[in-house]
């Protein structure tokens, strides 16, 4: 029997003449779901949704949606779906959604009661829900839960070791091009296992991972992620919950609140499984197209590795044919001079051959050493070999670095040449030679992320490098102080100063000054 003043069903009760009621499970926000027995005498989930108890139409979209999502999913991991209907009454319409029953109890619920998983059972957890959340993503198009968490997480039997089901699939989100269900302004899911972007109702599969990233937490901890402190969104659980690396580097991974750097399913199911090291995957989300470095991050570690580059690349191939033709005039001016016997005019050409190995340097340099950069909890180390030596090593702690920045080294024909510099107190250790101005920027990006991260040291500010007009080169050198080897119109405006004017605001100035 129908029970239209309440929208709650009793034991005995046929739902659309077919699923006889047994007890209640659960009620929710979006329905009562109830356990029953089908024609077949099987046990089934029913839940059910009261026309007369909606608050608003959104409430029956989203049930509705539910069911039409849950009919094209096949995962173990899953609750089968079974069945939709509708039932009408004198005063009331009923909606029943039918999936198959998850024998067990919810991961909050044997919380409540006490029970605490150790890391071994969080990790199984963690890869049985990974695959789900990997399997909902691969879909076509894309399924988002939007609401991982431990009450939606049954445990097949209550016990430790058994199968995993997430259910509840209420605030499901199918991303269909042009769907607007999809990017609708509703905004679901449970305070603290939401991802930032989903209070911006910008839901995606990533958002879940977000939510899985919570549920471990609080599986291991005990507490509501909401619970844990946070540096920039980011919570700081290491503080106070001692976990192996392995896991650690996934909650890191997951929990991260830009969703660009949020570590894949993929990536966290190789760590979990023990296929590869933290190492080994990259959460930044993969490097720019055309990047030489490659930058790897492993919870506390950030690593850039930077390979040897061409002899010539496209970016420098006005440098490089600037170098030759610039050190060739002055080599004949050089020897010109001392053939007529001249040691004072040969002198003269000294800047000129410094001005010539700074350009060969910046043209050439990337291509006659590698690099690699790892800034760790405790210390950095930057390493740098050469074509035909060992190289050599710097080092420091972590603690002292501010960042990283890049500066401009001087200007070919009014366009800046620029150099990147780990910043550890009053000393600067460049690296990067040979890489473009871009990738520079992404670089210092990175590195001041993680060391503030790390450190809680606000990075340098890093104004964008800027091109200089005819007019601005001129008061540019009058400012410095500093030489400018030969004029604009045979260098090209080439300002060389001293480590002064590496950092001079006027190379930086937003504001310049366009030619007359």
């Amino acid at each position: 029997m129908f029970c239209v003043w309440s929208g709650d069903y009793r034991a005995g009760d046929v739902l659309g003449g077919k699923y006889t009621v047994l007890e209640v499970m659960g009620r929710g926000s979006n329905g009562v779901t109830y356990k029953a027995e089908g024609p077949d005498g099987k046990t089934v989930a029913v839940k059910a949704l009261s026309l007369r108890r909606m608050t608003d139409w959104k409430q029956l979209e989203l049930f509705e949606r539910e069911a039409q999502t849950l009919e094209t999913l096949k995962h173990p991991g899953i609750p089968r779906y079974i069945d939709y209907l509708s039932e009408d009454t004198e005063k009331d319409r009923g909606f029943f959604l039918v999936q198959e029953l998850a024998e067990g109890r919810s991961l909050a619920q044997l919380m409540d009661d006490g029970w605490r998983a150790d890391e071994a059972e969080v990790t199984r957890i963690g890869i049985q829900l990974l695959e789900i959340l990997e399997y909902l993503g691969s879909r076509r198009p894309s399924v988002t839960h939007r609401d991982v968490k431990a009450e939606n997480v049954v445990l097949e039997g209550g016990k430790a070791g058994g199968r995993l089901f997430l259910v509840d699939f209420g605030g499901v989100q199918a991303a269909a091009a042009g769907d607007a269900l999809a990017t609708g302004s509703t905004v679901i899911g449970t305070y603290g296992y939401m991802a930032p972007e989903q209070f911006r109702g910008a839901a995606s599969p990533a958002s879940d991972l977000y939510g899985l990233g919570g549920t471990l937490l609080f599986l291991l901890s005990g507490k509501p992620p909401s619970a844990f402190p946070q540096d920039r969104l980011r919570l700081d659980f290491r503080s106070s919950l001692e976990v192996g690396d392995a896991l650690a580097a996934v909650l890191e991974g997951l929990l991260e609140p830009l969703v660009e750097d949020r570590m894949p399913a993929s990536d966290a199911l190789k760590i979990l499984k023990g296929e590869t090291s933290p190492a080994a995957v990259s959460r930044s989300g993969g490097d720019p197209p055309g990047a030489r470095s490659r930058v790897t991050s492993r919870g506390t570690t950030l690593e850039i590795d930077i390979p040897r580059g061409p002899l010539l690349s496209t970016e420098r191939l006005g440098t490089a044919s600037f170098a030759l033709v610039w050190n060739g005039t002055t080599a004949v001016w050089t020897l010109s001079a001392l053939a007529a016997g001249s040691v004072i005019g040969a002198a003269f050409s000294l800047p000129f051959w410094f001005a010539g190995y700074q350009v060969a340097r910046d043209a050439f340099g990337g291509a006659f050493s590698s690099e690699n950069l790892d800034i760790g909890a405790k210390r950095w180390r930057l390493n740098r070999g050469k074509a035909h030596d060992s190289g050599k090593e710097r080092s420091g702690k972590t603690a002292d670095l501010k960042g990283a920045k890049v500066t401009v080294t001087g200007y070919v024909n009014g366009e800046p040449r620029t150099q990147l510099e780990l910043l550890e107190g009053f000393r600067k250790v460049p690296f990067g030679l040979g890489l473009s101005s871009e990738e520079q920027l992404w670089l210092a990006q990175t590195i001041n992320s993680h060391v503030e991260r790390l450190t809680g040291n606000k990075p340098p500010e890093q104004p964008q490098p800027r091109a200089l007009t005819r007019r601005r080169r001129m008061n540019d050198v009058t400012d410095l102080g500093g030489p400018m080897v030969g004029g604009p119109g045979v260098f090209g405006g080439r300002v060389w100063g001293g480590p002064s004017s590496l950092d001079n605001p006027s190379f930086w100035d937003d504001s310049m000054d366009d030619d007359d």
